[in-house]
């Protein structure tokens, strides 16, 4: 009978095995990883042996004979300590064979019963297959032959079939250990991420958002890159071996940003430089876009402005134009006369009625009536406040004005005028006229500094020729045949100026340029300061103080070596010339790498206070021409000259003002020094004793 139902069990294990049924399916997976072997015991454990034999066929190795017939290996049901009783979960078995022994002769039935129980711990077993001491969760465990006989030797003398009993109770605990060795090795072999690895614990597609996210980034520095590179090709400044270089290194440095992103290790520095990039760019872009507007404002000038203005004394009782309105008002239309009635017809206008006027000979004469009461307003040209505050100078802080008009007259050049010229291949002549005012340059006034400056591109050689803003000359079309100071004929506008200069060296002049204090503080501090050198030792009346030679100036210590006159040797021509010294420390630190370091903030100091007639192309390319060629020029400065004296001017002919009277051998020096210029011959500095004779 009991061999009827080993019979039997053994039947359907088989068939289990072949239709995968759990339990049986999971060891023969477990076991055909492993390596599986058998040992013939005894005839009583036959049974036994010819169930390993079958179970050993389902895996694909056997082992050498010899060891217990437990199954072996590496996913082996079996653990390290135990062969038909498995390591510390597998003990059951060995205290059912202790139960065995102690019973003596106990039955297969009571090997049924030890079956039994295995089975039920088997079960137990699989939910503790995280135990570290396991052999089958440590995937390495073997069946130990030795151990195992010892514990059929405590059975002693346990008849065939109760081995048989202790085999179906080995084997069955070897399902349960099979199935948790399994699980074991699972476990063993699941993939642990290293936790000290940032990039690996981050999930995929985390990490392939912020590389998308520094790949936009990459773009966006591209597309600043473009939008330099075309201001930079717009404003022309540049070489085209600097523009080529720039180009390079843009491209180099978005290279690295944009396929860094595809690295592990790269990616995080390139979107920090990308980030820096775009910042860079984009503040470059924007500043590179306010310098090329910024030179389109302040080249191709060629109107001024006149601000003709409604003034009443301090103390009138009129506080707008409104109540003014039955005043009689002072004019003068002896010159200027369509600009003093075009500003009539404005305040007209602006009262809706026909004011009443009253016209004066002269400038004094209508001042001087208008502090005696004769009238109660006047209506002049604001340039001429200089001229006035010569006889009156309270008169700007005794009087408040009621109204301004602005007239803008355009300025009419030379027909000989380059406009169209390549000045980095024919000489040109400059014409620099400054005032001692701040604020726009714009609006004509006193000239205090007048001087020619004449380039021959070709020869690399500049000359500055100074003159006196007291000189004693006709004002070509304005004066007829009268005299008047140089410095009054700004009042008249820019082409009177230059009509007046060509008059006096029998140069036509192509350009202009007009400055102020404004100007040259900016300019000197945009450069970075300025070395000039001083003819002389001396102290300014503000208190700053120039050794004789090389002196390192600011903006506002610049200002006052070209103001000062009182205190160095030869007055106001010494000032002419400390003016042109300082000309010289400008152009020389402008034509250093200062002018592509400094470009944009020496543009941006010049807003209106800079005003000129030469192109925006013309003033690119001289700065291009210089960039490219590099080189020293010579720089050279003369000065005309003259006695001084008391005369009748003019602009304003109440009483005589202090003038200076030609000198006609100077002149023709000066003249001939410009000839020598456009004729490609070489200048020679000319010596301050010579330059500086009253």
């Amino acid at each position: 009978m009991r061999d009827n139902d080993y019979t039997s069990n053994q039947e359907r294990r088989r068939r289990r095995m072949q239709t995968g049924d759990s339990g049986w399916g999971v060891e023969a997976n477990a076991a055909s990883r492993g390596r599986s072997g058998q040992s013939t015991a005894n005839r009583n454990g036959s049974y036994a042996s010819s169930e390993m034999s079958d179970y050993s066929r389902q895996s694909r190795s056997s082992a050498p004979s010899g060891r217990s017939g437990a199954v072996q290996g590496r996913s082996s049901a079996q653990s390290g300590y135990s062969g038909a009783a498995q390591g510390r979960s597998g003990a059951q078995s060995g205290r059912s064979g202790a139960m065995q022994d102690r019973g003596g002769g106990q039955s297969g039935r009571g090997g049924s019963y030890a079956s039994s129980e295995m089975s039920d711990y088997s079960r137990q077993s699989r939910s503790s297959a995280q135990s570290g001491h396991s052999g089958a969760a440590q995937g390495r465990s073997c069946s130990q032959s030795g151990r195992s006989g010892a514990a059929q030797s405590r059975g002693g003398s346990q008849s065939g079939r109760g081995g048989a009993a202790q085999s179906r109770s080995g084997g069955q605990s070897g399902r349960s250990k099979a199935n948790q060795g399994r699980a074991g090795y699972d476990q063993d072999y699941t993939y642990m991420p290293n936790p000290h690895d940032d990039y690996q614990r981050k999930p995929k597609n985390q990490r392939k958002k912020k590389h998308t996210i520094g790949k936009v980034i990459a773009l966006l520095q591209a597309v600043l890159s473009l939008v330099v590179l075309g201001v930079v090709f717009i404003l022309d400044v540049l070489p085209i071996m600097y523009v080529g270089i720039l180009a390079g290194v843009l491209i180099l440095l978005w290279i690295f940003a944009f396929f860094s992103q595809y690295t592990k290790k790269s990616h995080i520095p390139g979107k920090v430089l990308s980030v820096l990039m775009c910042c860079i760019l984009g503040l470059g872009s924007y500043y590179l876009l306010i310098t090329k507007n910024m030179l389109s404002q302040i080249t191709n000038v060629a109107y001024s402005v006149d601000n003709m203005i409604v003034v009443v004394l301090n103390d009138n009782p009129a506080q707008s134009l409104q109540d003014a309105a039955d005043y009689t008002f002072g004019i003068q239309t002896g010159f200027e006369k369509d600009k003093v009635e075009h500003a009539v017809d404005e305040v007209n206008q602006a009262l809706n009625k026909t004011i009443t006027t009253q016209d004066y000979e002269s400038m004094q004469a209508q001042v001087q009536a208008l502090y005696d009461g004769q009238v109660g307003a006047i209506i002049y040209n604001e340039g001429f406040k200089g001229t006035i505050e010569e006889s009156f100078p309270e008169f700007s802080i005794q009087t408040r004005t009621l109204k301004n008009v602005e007239i803008k007259t355009k300025v009419e050049l030379s027909d000989s005028n380059k406009s169209n010229a390549d000045v980095t291949e024919e000489p040109f002549l400059v014409y620099i006229s400054g005032n001692d005012g701040y604020g726009t340059v714009s609006v004509s006034g006193r000239s205090d500094v007048n001087m020619l400056v004449a380039v021959n591109p070709k020869t690399r050689q500049i000359l500055m020729v100074n003159t006196p803003r007291d000189y004693y000359v006709e004002f070509p079309g304005v004066t007829g045949g009268q005299k008047d100071k140089l410095t009054h004929a700004g009042n008249y506008g820019m082409d009177c100026l230059m009509n007046t200069l060509e008059n006096i060296y029998g140069y036509d002049i192509d350009y202009y340029v007009r400055v102020n204090f404004d100007s040259m503080i900016r300019m000197v501090d945009a450069l970075g300061g300025v070395t000039v050198v001083s003819d002389y030792d001396f102290t300014a009346i503000d208190g700053n103080h120039f050794n004789q030679g090389e002196n390192y100036v600011n903006g506002e210590q610049a200002l006052s070596f070209v103001r000062e006159r009182k205190n160095v040797p030869g007055g106001d021509f010494q000032r002419g010339r400390d003016q042109q010294l300082m000309l010289t420390a400008m152009i020389n630190k402008a034509m250093s790498p200062a002018i592509l370091t400094g470009y944009t903030g020496i543009i941006a100091s010049l807003e209106n206070s800079f005003a000129t007639s030469m192109p925006e192309d013309s003033i690119t390319a001289l700065i291009k021409m210089q960039l490219s060629d590099g080189g020293s020029w010579n720089i050279v400065s003369t000065a005309v000259t003259g006695t001084t004296d008391s005369q009748y001017c003019y602009s304003y002919s109440g009483n005589p003002l202090s003038v200076v009277i030609p000198d006609a051998a100077s002149i023709e020096a000066a003249s001939a020094m410009l000839g020598q210029l456009y004729n490609g011959e070489t200048l020679v500095q000319p010596s301050a004793e010579m330059t500086n004779q009253p």
